[in-house]
């Protein structure tokens, strides 16, 4: 979830939901407690000014978009190191979600709902995927998901989707008459999970999308799907929801140091790594949520993205110029999360 996103997804809360967070009083984590940084992650500086999103195909290969005084910018990682940063585009919008599921190719969107594709080292011209994307000015919402580069899709803030089928681009669909939609997760080709800003999830099975389910009580900041019926959800007050065999489960606090808005990956069906605005990262794994460690001292994490594999992989990025990766021990396949 890019900080755009975040800006979409405070717009949309109402007065009685905003009023309702603030009198719950959400309990605050002591920070003391928290350890200053993991040593499990390598934090490295770019000449880009500012992330916004990352996306892994595997551990030899990520891709992260950020910006600086109006030009889009873009680091590749190899397995070994990150690239220099390189121009990927000019006064034409914000590059604010990218989404690489095989190596070599990714696919980004930005604040004006358009479209750029990255293969061969380079990225393709703009194709806008909805004229309109929503009030009250371009930039709110816009959020790509790509199980392959034969299938994509894209939300923004009218609450609409629009598919790419590896050669072009439906027209917008309106998925939620009501709200943004904040982000989208495609698990396979036909099989994707929207959130929108008022705690709600669409799911799209084949070429159909269902009616938004409300499922929280606030809106939505990020979700991640590792499988069609496995994924999950995290919120603007720093909770957790996980969705299993269709059935969703009541919200999870695993962030309450500043209620933060998150971003979350799922590489494996039972394990997912967040992480917040405050430089913290948490982990799901065996149906258990870690406590929160400390990853980026003075960084705000915009985005991480998580590969499976023998052992389990994580980029994140932040918004003052930062990557960090990560490779935990042990494999990234635990038994499965209940939901």
């Amino acid at each position: 979830m890019t900080p755009g996103r975040w800006r979409g997804a405070v717009g949309a809360l109402t007065g009685l939901v905003l009023v309702a967070a603030v009198t719950a009083g959400t309990p605050v984590a002591n920070a003391a407690t928290t350890p200053a940084h993991s040593s499990a992650w390598r934090s490295y500086p770019t000449a880009v000014g500012a992330f916004n999103a990352v996306s892994c195909a595997s551990s030899r290969f990520c891709v992260a978009v950020g910006w600086s005084t109006g030009t889009d910018y873009f680091v590749t990682y190899n397995g070994r190191s990150w690239s220099p940063a390189r121009l990927a585009e000019q006064f034409e919008g914000e590059m604010e979600s990218v989404s690489c599921p095989v190596v070599g190719w990714c696919a980004a969107i930005t604040d004006l709902a358009a479209v750029t594709v990255f293969q061969r080292g380079q990225w393709s011209k703009l194709t806008t995927v909805d004229p309109n994307p929503g009030p009250p000015y371009p930039g709110m919402v816009a959020a790509i998901s790509c199980s392959s580069p034969r299938f994509c899709v894209a939300v923004d803030g009218q609450g609409n989707a629009e598919t790419f089928d590896g050669t072009g681009w439906s027209r917008p669909r309106l998925v939620d008459p009501d709200y943004p939609l904040n982000d989208v997760s495609c698990a396979s080709p036909g099989d994707c999970a929207a959130v929108d800003g008022y705690g709600q999830v669409a799911a799209l099975t084949g070429d159909r999308w269902s009616a938004a389910r409300p499922v929280d009580i606030t809106a939505f900041t990020g979700i991640s799907c590792a499988r069609a019926d496995f994924c999950v959800a995290v919120d603007l007050l720093g909770r957790a929801v996980v969705g299993h065999g269709g059935q969703w489960s009541v919200p999870v606090a695993v962030d309450q140091v500043a209620a933060s808005p998150l971003s979350v990956s799922c590489p494996a069906e039972g394990r997912c790594v967040a992480v917040d605005s405050q430089g913290s990262e948490t982990t799901l794994s065996t149906g258990r949520w870690a406590p929160l460690q400390a990853i980026d001292i003075g960084g705000d994490l915009v985005d991480i993205s998580c590969s499976p594999g023998r052992q389990l992989f994580c980029a994140a990025v932040d918004g003052s110029g930062g990557v960090l990766t990560s490779t935990a021990p042990g494999p990234a396949h635990p038994p499965a999360a209940e939901g």
